[in-house]
């Protein structure tokens, strides 16, 4: 998955599915993200991840690992975790220079 550094927050940008062979309530899945998912949410019913803030990319780290948990209610619930991968990439934001503040 690849978004632009200045995506917007709240954008959508990538749906996650998740199955479970249970019946009834025991069959409704809710989606989490794990552990560290700065600049990202997700749609707890849906599985939509969206932005929730512009991300900015680093070079240092262009990319972003989510982890997505999917969760049955059953009793006890089970889980299912996924990896996400999501590249950033990068914007020409930068301003202009001259080469000398001065020219004679």
């Amino acid at each position: 998955m690849n978004i632009s550094e200045l995506t917007e927050p709240g954008q959508p940008i990538l749906t996650v599915n998740a199955s479970d062979a249970d019946s009834g309530e025991n069959a409704r899945i809710h989606f989490s993200l794990l552990g560290t998912a700065d600049g990202f949410k997700i749609d707890e019913y849906s599985g939509i991840i969206y932005t929730n803030r512009s991300v900015q990319y680093d070079p240092r780290r262009p990319h972003v690992q989510l982890l997505v948990a999917a969760t049955d209610e059953g009793i006890p619930s089970r889980s299912a975790v996924a990896a996400v991968r999501v590249h950033l990439t990068d914007v020409t934001d930068a301003l202009p220079r001259f080469p000398q503040e001065e020219f004679r």
